[in-house]
This record gives C-alpha cells, structure tokens and sequence, in this order.
C-alpha cells in the first residue's frame, strides 16, 4: 500500500522540477531577446548635417566638430544630434590617451549650452 505522504512527496518534487524548467525556458527566450537587440546607436557611426539646430542654446556645425576631432587624432569620428541640447560624438581612438584631447576638440566646436556625450572605441594594437 502507498503512503498519501510519500505520493504528496512526489507531487511537490514534480511541481519543483516542473517550476524550474519554466523558469529556465524562460530565460532562454529572455537571453534570445536580449542578443538580438541591436538598436544601439553606440555600433553605427552617424554624421549629421551641417548646422543643425539642436535646441534652445544654440545650433552645432557638424563638420567643425567632425574636424576638430579628426584633428585630434580620432579615426572615423562622428558626431549627432541625440536631443534637444545635447549631442554624441564617438569615433574610434588609437590609444585611450588621445580621449581627453577628443572631447576637448568636440566641446570647443559647440555652445556653452549642449552637452557633448561620447561613445568612442580604442583601436586594437597589434604588436
């Protein structure tokens, strides 16, 4: 004869195995959605038109800011509009020593009033 607690037994560690494997599809499907997601402006280099109105404080000439980057020793810099009164600049870096002059380049092209947020990437060194 069976025990109702041994059968009780078995049914909670069914519900358990059968709780976990849900959970576990799930993340699957989550961690499918989540490689997948490529919408990251931060991957495509954008350039926008010259002066661009941008917001209230003022507009931002592109093509300066793009050169003075270049300049500055950035590789394929460039610069957009991501809002009103804010800007993203990126490119790619030969080194992480040439970021702090990259960002100055970018602020001096712009208004006092637009912030300068940046995505920039550092070049592989091959030795």
């Amino acid at each position: 004869m069976t025990n109702p607690d041994d059968e009780s037994n078995e049914l909670k560690a069914f519900g358990g195995w059968l709780l976990f494997g849900v959970l576990g599809a799930l993340a699957v499907i989550g961690a499918f959605l989540t490689i997948g997601n490529n919408d990251d402006a931060d991957h495509t280099p954008i350039t926008a038109p010259d002066a661009v109105e941008t917001g209230a404080a003022g507009s931002v000439d592109f093509d300066a800011v793009i050169a003075a980057m270049a300049a500055a020793g950035v590789e394929t810099p460039s610069a957009v509009a991501t809002g009103a009164d804010r800007i993203r600049v990126g490119g790619t870096l030969p080194s992480e020593a040439f970021r702090r002059a990259a960002v100055a380049a970018a602020r001096a092209e712009v208004d006092a009033g637009i912030a300068v947020d940046t995505a920039f990437s550092v070049a592989a060194q091959v030795a």
